[in-house]
């Protein structure tokens, strides 16, 4: 395996000098393990006081929220049910939440630890209506070592303020 990411990175450096490619991630290969379970929306709120998120956003029906800075709790409100929403905690680990129906599939990403899989790191601009200019989520996308046409996972890490 660590001759295929060897070549990899051969080959980016090599577009990259010329310019050929600008958009090219630096790949390398990384652990981890991932955790799936369906929760009901009562559980939600116990779900996220044991993940202690640190950074993150959530969106419901009708509004898009981001935790703020030392937000140490979040307070759901079931008659406004989080659609989706993506967390870290202190530990490193990414807490996923998604609707499915009227549960959440809430897929827990634990870095260091499972499989080995090739991952880049990729930052999204934030656009939405009442956050500040200028931020961008950072994700890390993961590849199977065995099959490198899609990502196989992406994993929120935090939201970041550019410097302007």
């Amino acid at each position: 395996m660590s001759n295929l990411l060897d070549i990899y990175q051969n080959i980016i450096s090599t577009l990259k000098s010329e310019h050929k490619i600008s958009w090219a991630k630096n790949m390398q290969a990384e652990k981890l393990a991932v955790s799936s379970k369906k929760i009901n929306l009562t559980d939600l709120q116990q779900t996220l006081n044991d993940f202690a998120p640190t950074q993150g956003w959530y969106q419901t029906l009708d509004n898009l929220f981001q935790l703020k800075p030392n937000q140490t709790a979040i307070k759901i409100n079931l008659n406004d049910p989080i659609n989706c929403g993506e967390f870290i905690n202190a530990k490193g680990q990414s807490l996923h939440l998604r609707a499915q129906g009227s549960q959440l599939i809430a897929t827990t990403y634990y870095p260091d630890q499972g499989d080995t899989l090739f991952s880049a790191k990729y930052s999204q601009l934030i656009q939405s209506q009442g956050t500040p200019n200028g931020q961008k989520a950072i994700y890390k996308l993961y590849w199977d070592i065995n099959n490198t046409n899609q990502p196989k996972y992406s994993r929120f890490l935090k939201i970041q303020t550019e410097n302007k």
